[in-house]
């Protein structure tokens, strides 16, 4: 995944060039660089995918680097694929809710 980073002045064009759904773009474009770091910060702390400068240049080297280094792609492929597993498998999941209520519980309790 290639993901932008920096002051966003984006349409919906530049945002699928980066990966972004309209609505991540529609953040992006309220709430700026606080959104830019709910995106960018799990790609760039996994080592999961690649990111970037908004602006041409900035997407266009990026995705230079991902299709000339196979082996990045595989190794943050790897990453992606790992860091979904435990944020975002159902079972992932289940297991940190459960956790939380049962902090919630416990802290109501006393």
């Amino acid at each position: 995944m290639v993901a932008q980073r920096g002051p966003i002045k984006t349409s919906c064009p530049a945002a699928v060039a980066c990966a972004l759904s309209p609505i991540e773009a529609a953040v992006f474009h309220r709430f700026g660089a606080m959104a830019a770091d709910w995106v960018t910060g799990p790609i760039e702390s996994s080592g999961s995918g690649w990111v970037c400068e908004l602006t041409v240049e900035g997407v266009a080297q990026s995705l230079a680097d991902a299709l000339n280094n196979s082996a990045q792609r595989q190794l943050r492929e790897q990453r992606a694929q790992a860091y979904a597993g435990e944020y975002y498998d159902w079972s992932a999941i289940a297991h940190k809710t459960l956790a939380a209520y049962k902090a919630l519980f416990a802290s109501s309790a006393h």
